[in-house]
């Protein structure tokens, strides 16, 4: 499906120029719907989520990573070693996108363990600077933006939303974070039954976020509380 976003003409920087298209209004806020071969695709492809994992000045496979695999997957990447040296070379002649100069943190004994569950998601999304335009060079060198999610291959970044929408994982893990997020509290080891019961219907509806929302709101968890210990 095509994706919506909100554009406007008179920001400091409009939305629209980042966004590559044709401001639909010159006032205020207004709709505008990407066409279905667009790069971009749900919230992978928004500015928001793009520039807020990024540096000032460059984009960052390994924040966008970190990201996708902690509030998407769920997952745990443990804090890298005291006084390891976690710099990116720059780029030069034969290693010019990042994915060329972050090779080392894929390769190294001493890095490897958790960058290989953080960088293979983020250059995923190296078609996309550091505040989200599109793009199909980095630093005169074409981009390769395949990876894989834990193992499921893709070749772009709306390839890459689309794994992660079929990753029973990533379903899981949305489940849960709306029920985390609903209750105002991480959810304790008491709650994996409801967790796990809300997991059930939120499949059987084929993962529609408006039937997920229900499910948490409706379920006998979200209005009742456990009973006091001694």
């Amino acid at each position: 499906t095509t994706e919506i976003y909100t554009l406007s003409l008179h920001d400091a920087l409009p939305i629209s120029s980042i966004y590559g298209v044709q401001a639909p209004t010159r006032e205020g806020f207004a709709r505008y719907e990407h066409e279905a071969s667009s790069a971009r695709s749900g919230i992978l492809g928004h500015i928001s989520f793009l520039a807020l994992n990024s540096h000032i000045a460059s984009s960052s496979a390994t924040l966008r990573g970190i990201f996708v695999r902690k509030v998407f997957l769920c997952g745990e990447i443990p804090a890298p070693p005291v006084n390891v040296d976690t710099s990116i070379p720059e780029p030069i002649v034969g290693a010019a996108t990042l994915r060329d100069r972050v090779q080392r943190h894929l390769e190294e004994d001493s890095c490897a363990q958790c960058h290989q569950r953080m960088e293979p998601l983020g250059l995923g999304l190296e078609n996309f600077d550091a505040i989200g335009r599109y793009r199909t060079h980095d630093n005169g060198a074409l981009i390769d933006a395949s990876g894989d999610v834990d193992g499921v291959a893709f070749q772009t970044p709306r390839e890459f939303g689309q794994v992660l929408a079929h990753d029973p994982e990533a379903m899981r893990c949305a489940a849960a974070n709306f029920y985390r997020y609903a209750h105002g509290h991480r959810n304790s080891g008491l709650e994996e039954e409801a967790i796990v019961d809300i997991e059930s219907r939120f499949a059987q509806s084929g993962y529609r976020i408006l039937e997920l929302m229900r499910a948490v709101a409706m379920h006998d968890s979200f209005s009742r509380v456990a009973e006091a210990r001694p």
